[in-house]
């Protein structure tokens, strides 16, 4: 329930880069409002791609095993969201609900639509896309008066006239090379429409997929690069950047990022390779220097160090223009690597963090169950900007924030694939309902492959995410995943290994829990098993 309310010295390199000075007194204002009330701030958006909590050292997984010190500032300085969930925890469904604040099962595309009227419930996966027009918050605030920018990979929008670029094609081809720019072009213009007055540099999707091989690499200097141009053009006017780098998504081994050819991008070979960040060949030295394991694959240390690198440069450019004291900084996770594409912890419990210069009332952590779907109703509250109660499915954290309340919500409602769920209490509740006719309806990747390799019946095999590799390994961290309905304690079972659902003790809870569900569920299409009125009949998972 939403209760509203870039060769230079190495000492230059890293006071440059890496140690920045406090804000300076003598900044330059931000424009104010039109209305001639107090300044709006200025609002920077990062949101990282695949973390997993070691990766964060602000979080105590990490226990400080990576070198960035940039982030670790950031999350010093400004307002851990420790109770921070991502409400559809993939790429696609959670930037849509990121950026227009609503439920992903409220995606108007005809891919996701023609789905939902096939199986009469809201198969939520990589099909939920922004449609050019559609509301977002962006939108908003350009219309208010912001100069909206947008740099990296976006995953989540209707692109209609994008050609696809297969890993096949050769780069170096010219007609290879006219299509990369012209659908840079073209995502370009229709990012504009989506609420972008900027739109630059940007990865439809991953970078290891619909790109030619030879190119198909992080690029985090050409991302930067194209973030910098954008804040050199804004002037006085206030700001909204949302900086979407491709780290650390795999690809992630060394050639394939830090170490690829700095002239490879999205939009095809540069003519020259853009000199914003520090040499990259100073990732290791600095990593070794500081006694770090510049190895450590599955930390990725030298792609840490490198976006921390990025994030560095973005805090200086905008010291420079003299904004950083007008503007607040909020940094997300899309999903957790571990069980991504689940309902389970470690792909939805994804803590991020709010900055700005001088932090918060409430402190420097909270633990208050926030999530995704709160960004938009925030921003759009601390710029000024008025929308209807019923614009969005999440709820502004300003009295958060500011400290005038201690929660917005008391539980929050998930949704991916076949599969919702209910946090409430401590506790985390999880249905699987398959639609009878769903084989037939989807293509459900490896179906029966993945059922032989145990002698199950392959259409009990689909709960989450319909098969697939991804979904098989999560399916081994957690010996519930096939039942319909899971009910774990938090507290006693992080790790969601233990079903209560079955043991009659937590019977009420089970029907609290799933009464909780079915009110979230009436406010949303399609429908969801026995949950919503019009109930298509379900396959049971078994328990």
């Amino acid at each position: 329930m939403v209760l509203r309310s870039s060769r230079r010295s190495m000492v230059v390199l890293i006071a440059t880069f890496l140690l920045l000075t406090r804000v300076s007194a003598a900044q330059e204002p931000a424009a104010p409002s039109p209305s001639g009330g107090p300044q709006r701030p200025n609002f920077v958006v990062i949101l990282v791609d695949d973390f997993d909590r070691e990766m964060l050292n602000y979080l105590p997984q990490a226990g400080n095993r990576n070198l960035t010190p940039n982030l670790d500032r950031l999350a010093r300085e400004g307002v851990v969201l420790d109770g921070q969930r991502v409400v559809a925890p993939l790429c696609t469904p959670m930037r849509y609900s990121l950026l227009t604040g609503r439920q992903a099962s409220r995606a108007g595309n005809r891919q996701f639509l023609r789905a939902r009227e096939s199986l009469g419930t809201a198969y939520v996966e990589f099909n939920t896309r922004i449609v050019p027009d559609e509301p977002t918050f962006p939108q908003a605030l350009e219309r208010s008066g912001y100069r909206t920018g947008t740099v990296g990979k976006h995953h989540c929008v209707d692109w209609t006239d994008v050609i696809p670029v297969g890993s096949a094609a050769d780069a170096n081809d010219p007609e290879v090379a006219r299509r990369l720019r012209d659908n840079g072009a073209r995502m370009e213009e229709t990012l504009r429409r989506c609420g972008f007055s900027f739109a630059a540099r940007i990865y439809d999707g991953n970078v290891r997929e619909g790109y030619p091989r030879e190119i198909a690499v992080h690029n985090l200097d050409w991302l930067v690069e194209g973030a910098l141009e954008f804040l050199d053009g804004v002037g006085r006017q206030p700001f909204f950047l949302f900086f979407a780098p491709t780290v650390a998504h795999a690809p992630s081994e060394p050639e394939r990022s830090h170490g690829a050819d700095p002239r490879a991008s999205g939009y095809g070979w540069l003519e020259q390779a853009p000199s914003v960040l520090p040499p990259r060949a100073s990732l290791r030295e600095r990593l070794i220097a500081a006694g770090f394991d510049p190895d450590a694959r599955r930390l990725q240390p030298a792609n840490l160090l490198w976006l921390d690198d990025a994030i560095g440069a973005l805090l200086a450019r905008l010291e420079r223009i003299g904004a950083l004291g007008q503007t607040m900084i909020v940094f997300l996770n899309d999903n957790g690597q571990e069980d991504k594409g689940s309902l389970y912890e470690a792909g939805t419990h994804c803590p991020g963090f709010i900055w700005r210069s001088g932090g918060f009332p409430c402190g420097p952590r909270l633990a208050s169950l926030v999530t995704n779907l709160d960004v938009a109703p925030t921003l759009l509250d601390y710029a000024g900007v008025t929308t209807p109660d019923t614009a969005f499915d999440g709820a502004s954290l300003r009295p958060l924030l500011e400290g005038t309340a201690t929660q917005v919500r008391d539980h929050v409602y998930f949704e991916v694939g076949f599969a919702r769920g209910i946090l409430h209490d401590g506790f985390k509740y999880i249905a699987t309902r398959i639609p009878a006719d769903a084989p037939a309806s989807l293509d459900f990747r490896r179906r029966s492959q993945d059922a032989r390799k145990d002698g199950r019946d392959p259409d009990s095999r689909y709960g989450h995410l319909a098969g697939g590799p991804m979904e098989q390994a999560v399916r081994r961290r957690h010996p519930a995943y096939d039942a319909r309905d899971q009910l774990y304690q938090l507290a006693t079972d992080p790790e969601e290994r233990t079903n209560l659902a079955g043991q009659p003790r937590h019977a009420a809870r089970l029907a609290r829990m799933k009464e909780l569900l079915r009110l979230e569920l009436a406010r949303l299409p399609g429908a969801f098993g026995e949950f919503t009125e019009a109930a298509a009949p379900a396959k049971d998972g078994g328990e």
